[in-house]
């Protein structure tokens, strides 16, 4: 925002003090190369969707809160929902707002995104260089039925092709939305999975109470690894395979990897990593580096060992205005604008009445010209007498 001098001291004897009012760059929805954590994208209420594509970049759809004035009354929280992508360095791709909520998000080997979720009748495919929407050669957005996205969970397949879990079935479907009726064994070999994912080896997986069913490359079943979990109240709630394989289950408790041959290790224990959390989302890269995130804009990344390499608690993060803050700012704002409105009408007021005065003044010099003139009469008759 700037303020033009004219306006500034208009109507003012004093000079007025010059002030600023900044924004980082990064801040920006257009900015690139921009410090994640600093542009304040890790800020969510709850967990947000991810994935992570085989570059490394990393797409998040989160819904941020924030304190929204209100004239005459206190600030209200209002939900904005964010979609955006970062590269492994934490610079910024691009960023979006103002979108309606996701509820699933799903990334495509074509180099295209899909982000589901309510609001909406169809849902485009999105660029995952840009964010925006994919065109058709005939410039037309390609899209997708919404009430064909509606289920428990989302994947896509390597040809681009998707599978919906509804109702406890698997729905697959063209990348357009058309039913696939050659697939019906396979999407029946993974009915009753609470979630459905393509692995980085290019197979599917499903994730099913206790046991992880594995789809070969025709979608045929191949196999079927049950989870040996150390804690047997841990709720596994998310599924990731790297490139070799090797399958991540994430619990309330623990997180479980388990290699292409079988074998199971517990990586990371809330016992002993203080790690995982309850309702917390994973994304795993194709080297076996993985996300997790939890709620307050909480995220961490480990590489293949399962060792940390970031977390957002530790980096500098903007400070976040609180409702206090923001009534504060309407209340100065408030008064601010009032007194620039008492000073308008002053200036106002004071130009009318030398407006007035200057029209008086012509009639003024015309009445004291006519006593001169009276006087200077008065006198030569006067003196001719």
């Amino acid at each position: 925002m700037h303020v033009p001098d004219q306006f500034v001291h208009r109507g003012r004897r004093k000079v007025a003090a010059r002030w600023f009012l900044c924004f980082d760059a990064s801040i920006a929805d257009d900015a690139p190369s921009a410090q994640a954590v600093a542009a304040g994208l890790f800020d969510w209420k709850d967990p947000p969707l991810a994935v992570v594509d085989a570059e490394g970049n990393l797409y998040c759809a989160a819904t941020q809160a924030h304190w929204v004035p209100v004239e005459g009354k206190f600030p209200r929280e209002k939900d904005v929902h964010v979609l955006w992508s970062i590269t492994p360095s934490m610079d910024v791709r691009w960023l979006q707002r103002g979108l309606s909520r996701a509820v699933h998000l799903a990334l495509s080997p074509r180099g295209t995104l899909l982000v589901t979720g309510r609001g909406k009748a169809d849902r485009p495919w999105l660029s995952t260089k840009t964010g925006l929407p994919v065109q058709e050669a005939d410039g037309t957005v390609r899209e997708i039925s919404g009430h064909l996205l509606a289920g428990q969970d989302l994947a896509c397949d390597h040809d681009g092709c998707l599978l919906i879990m509804k109702d406890g079935a698997v729905l697959w479907l063209s990348p357009g939305g058309a039913d696939l009726p050659e697939r019906r064994d396979a999407a029946a070999a993974l009915a009753g999975a609470r979630r459905v994912h393509r692995g980085w080896d290019g197979l599917l997986y499903g994730l099913t109470t206790g046991k992880i069913v594995r789809l070969d490359a025709s979608g045929g079943r191949s196999h079927e690894m049950k989870l040996a979990s150390e804690d047997q109240d841990s709720q596994y709630s998310a599924l990731g395979v790297d490139a070799g394989g090797n399958a991540y289950v994430l619990g309330s408790k623990e997180l479980v990897r388990i290699s292409a041959t079988g074998e199971q290790s517990v990586i990371l224990m809330s016992k002993r990593d203080k790690l995982p959390r309850s309702g917390m989302r994973m994304a795993v890269h194709p080297d076996g580096s993985f996300w997790l995130f939890g709620e307050g804009g909480a995220a961490w990344k480990f590489d293949a060992s399962a060792a940390l390499v970031f977390a957002s608690e530790k980096e500098p993060r903007p400070p976040k205005p609180t409702s206090t803050d923001v009534f504060q700012a309407q209340m100065a704002a408030t008064k601010a604008r009032l007194l620039a409105e008492h000073e308008e009408r002053s200036r106002r007021a004071s130009e009318q009445l030398a407006a007035e005065k200057r029209k008086q003044r012509p009639a003024e010099i015309a009445l004291l010209a006519a006593i001169a003139l009276f006087l200077v009469l008065g006198l030569v008759a006067v003196f001719l007498m």
